[in-house]
């Protein structure tokens, strides 16, 4: 029995001391793997301590700071293939299509200043105001002034935009002798005009020069409700500011919309006997709201205008918060345009005017559609006996609603030139990129 018991003990212990080894040898081959990995990795973090070391090294001893995509990665041996294609990749060339701009009409000033945005300089004293800009694949070259002559301008054009004047006789003589000339320039391949049309819309002289009738001119934009507008040949364009009389491009940030103003509306221009202007001036006289108004009107149109003038004009444009605009020989006038560019909003006579203007294929809400189209911020009226009433809703406004309106009528008209930069665009991509 003692044997016995003794055999059953040593078994016992031999299984185990044989467990307590083969643990032992576990333990030991797992710490000498680990250590053999974490050597490793430690070992390469090391070279990869002394590379940036290297490039430390570069930024000391330049004083700059260390441009990753610069000189040193390029004389880097080392550096990985990804990054070295990196170096090697340049962005893609767009091909650029040159296109003149011939201001031989003050709405050229328009087009390149307020609608695209750009500036002019003098040359030679004034004979000659040019300046370049670009858009989408386009780089335009505008020129303007006495200087640009038929027999003065780049010979080799291409793409050319006319800006021309065809409101009287002399002005259509002066406008055909640029279409007429065309011809000569023996490498040009497409041709845009912005015409200034007829106020009552009578622009049959220039039909003939589009090139859907056998011209020269792809693509049109005529100001004025034309009834020829189809978007595609012929778009109707806006009057604008009178850049004829220097009114400045004011930005939106320039306007200071929330100063306290002074009038309720504002009137200066010529009033001629006869006419809804007339009818305007005696209702307010009548009424006594011209002493709420900055009014300032004459009895004969003067072509030129004055400093004086014209700053006495732009104040009241600034001081009110409304801007009378009785229709003239057409609906749309340019002061339309100057009112919502410092923030005051146009009231328009909302009638048609004689003549050719009116709806076309493409619109069918003459007067002055563009302004329809967009949503523009102003109140239209049938007739000025309706003036008492909008002064009534004027005086219930508090001053947090007139700033808020000032400011939304500025934001409108400067994306509303933004929106006419892009249909310009447009037109020149499906007509010259063809």
């Amino acid at each position: 029995m003692a044997l016995k018991r003794f055999w059953v003990r040593f078994r016992c212990t031999a299984f185990r001391a044989v467990i307590l080894l083969f643990l032992a040898g576990y333990m030991l081959v797992t710490c000498y793997s680990s250590y053999f990995l974490i050597r490793r990795k430690y070992g390469d973090n090391d070279k990869s301590i002394k590379v940036v070391e290297k490039h430390n090294s570069y930024i000391e001893d330049d004083n700059e700071e260390w441009n990753p995509w610069g000189q040193e990665l390029e004389n880097n041996q080392n550096a990985i293939p990804f990054e070295k294609a990196m170096l090697k990749w340049k962005a893609p060339k767009i091909k650029l299509h040159d296109v003149e701009i011939w201001g031989k009409a003050a709405l050229g000033n328009y087009l390149w200043e307020h609608i695209l945005n750009s500036t002019l300089k003098d040359q030679m004293g004034g004979i000659w105001r040019y300046g370049e800009t670009q858009y989408r694949n386009f780089k335009f070259r505008f020129r303007t002034g006495p200087g640009v002559i038929q027999s003065n301008v780049p010979w080799n054009v291409e793409n050319l935009v006319l800006a021309l004047n065809g409101r009287t006789k002399d002005k259509i003589t002066y406008a055909k002798s640029w279409l007429d000339y065309l011809p000569n320039y023996k490498h040009l391949r497409h041709v845009a005009v912005v015409l200034l049309g007829d106020e009552k819309c009578n622009n049959d002289w220039f039909m003939p020069y589009l090139v859907k009738n056998g011209g020269r001119v792809d693509v049109a934009f005529i100001i004025y409700d034309i009834p020829e507008a189809d978007n595609d040949n012929i778009y109707q364009w806006p009057l604008g500011v009178a850049t004829y009389r220097d009114f400045p491009n004011f930005q939106p940030h320039q306007i200071n919309y929330k100063a306290t103003r002074p009038y309720i509306c504002n009137y200066v221009a010529t009033v001629y006997k006869n006419t809804s202007r007339e009818v305007l001036m005696n209702m307010m006289t009548k009424n006594q709201l011209h002493h709420k108004c900055y009014i300032k009107p004459r009895l004969k149109w003067a072509a030129g205008e004055t400093d004086e003038t014209r700053n006495s004009y732009i104040k009241g444009l600034i001081e009110s918060d409304l801007t009378l605009n009785p229709a003239g020989d057409n609906t749309e006038c340019y002061r339309m345009y100057e009112a919502m560019s410092v923030g005051s909003m146009p009231v328009i006579e909302d009638i048609m005017t004689k003549g050719r203007c009116g709806n076309s294929s493409v619109s069918h809400d003459a007067p002055v559609h563009l302004l329809k189209e967009f949503g523009a911020p102003v109140i239209f009226i049938k007739d000025w006996t309706e003036l008492y009433d909008i002064f009534k809703t004027e005086g219930l406004f508090s001053s947090k609603g007139k700033i808020e309106r000032r400011h939304k009528i500025l934001e409108w008209y400067d994306l509303f030139k933004r929106k006419m930069r892009g249909r310009f665009l447009d037109a020149l991509e499906q007509k010259f990129l063809r």
